[in-house]
């Protein structure tokens, strides 16, 4: 299902961004300095041009309904595909760069224009946050998907932690996203855990020992549970996802009860801690 991928050093790469919407662009650029990377921005084609013709880059990340400029309205048809017309003229000055398209256009000409070849992507800004464009530069440098991972969790952090370093150590994942560590910017929880699933490839569930239950009227101190929060999450990337894609990869501790509508479902045993479970886990991942 994912590609085994050799754990590397971040190169450090210098990208030109380029998007007339200064704003918007700027959580962008922060994230991707934040990252590593060093950035120069221009926010016109003039200006990306000259920064093209003395500086040397390795991305070009830039908007494709910019302002036409020197380029004028019939090549750009109105400015709808200046972005197209801006990506030839660099190629020219940067015959070695990636270029990658961060639009709002859905126009089918300039999704087929941005994925023609491995040197060129294209991405929505409606559905990439800020905090996913450093992966796709990744993909885009390395030639190859790197997979968005997804960890659901409860209260054990010491088995979050130990699935985290699995993943950075043996597939270079060192970004799988943990809603708890993602900012929520003013949204509800649920608006947070909505926007952070999307474009989801992999989910791992940890069904851990974090709470425990038991029927109203019975006595006894009841039995183990996940977290609500775990249940609910599983149930939502079960459907989302779909049960037989092999994409929701439940961890389970032994003796925690499940809702009995998955009753049966496969899972891989974390009873005695990630490292126990590294190579089933290793097997779903390279399968």
């Amino acid at each position: 299902m994912i590609p085994l991928m050799t754990r590397k050093k971040k190169v450090p790469l210098r990208i030109l961004f380029v998007d007339d919407e200064l704003f918007a662009s700027s959580f962008y650029v922060e994230e991707l300095r934040f990252a590593g990377y060093e950035v120069v921005v221009a926010s016109t084609v003039k200006s990306a041009l000259a920064k093209a013709s003395t500086r040397d880059f390795d991305v070009v990340i830039l908007d494709v309904m910019l302002l036409p400029g020197s380029l004028g309205n019939l090549e750009t048809q109105g400015g709808f595909k200046t972005g197209i017309a801006l990506a030839k003229r660099l190629r020219d000055k940067l015959p070695d760069a990636r270029i990658l398209a961060l639009t709002n256009s859905s126009d089918p000409e300039v999704e087929r224009w941005f994925t023609s070849d491995d040197s060129v992507a294209y991405a929505n800004k409606v559905k990439v946050l800020p905090s996913d464009l450093a992966r796709l530069v990744e993909n885009l440098i390395e030639g190859k998907k790197r997979p968005r991972v997804f960890i659901v969790h409860g209260r054990n952090t010491r088995t979050l932690s130990g699935l985290k370093s699995f993943l950075r150590d043996e597939f270079a994942i060192s970004d799988p996203v943990v809603l708890a560590e993602q900012p929520s910017k003013g949204r509800t929880l649920i608006e947070k855990f909505e926007q952070h699933a999307q474009n989801v490839d992999v989910v791992f569930v940890l069904a851990t020992a974090d709470d425990m239950g038991r029927l109203a009227k019975s006595s006894g101190a009841g039995e183990p549970r996940a977290r609500q929060n775990v249940v609910f999450e599983l149930g939502f990337f079960l459907g989302a996802l779909k049960r037989t894609s092999g994409r929701v990869i439940l961890l389970y501790e032994d003796g925690v009860e499940l809702p009995s509508d998955i009753s049966g479902v496969v899972y891989i045993d974390i009873t005695r801690g990630i490292s126990s479970a590294e190579a089933e886990i290793r097997r779903e991942l390279a399968d």
